[in-house]
């Protein structure tokens, strides 16, 4: 696998910590969630009006190969679980 870019890392690092969110609640493009969702670290759920505004309207969740992709990212930090 090709290595992350800077904002690659940075959006994992965000869902990490934020669990399930919408691209504008976690500050993120959807560019760069689309590329991380073509590579498979990370999923989307489609709400009502997704076609409307995706940006707000489609949720973005963290896969486990994300989650280890960014402990393979060296200088990261451990990801927090929430419950």
């Amino acid at each position: 696998m090709a290595a992350l870019s800077h904002s690659q890392r940075a959006a994992l690092d965000a869902l990490a910590r934020r669990g399930e969110c919408s691209a504008y609640g976690a500050g993120l493009r959807m560019r760069t969630l689309d590329a991380l969702a073509r590579r498979g670290l990370v999923t989307s759920r489609g709400g009502v009006g997704s076609m409307l505004s995706p940006t707000t309207n489609i949720l973005w969740r963290i896969t486990q190969a994300g989650r280890a992709a960014i402990w393979r990212v060296p200088g990261a930090t451990a990801p927090r679980h929430s419950a």
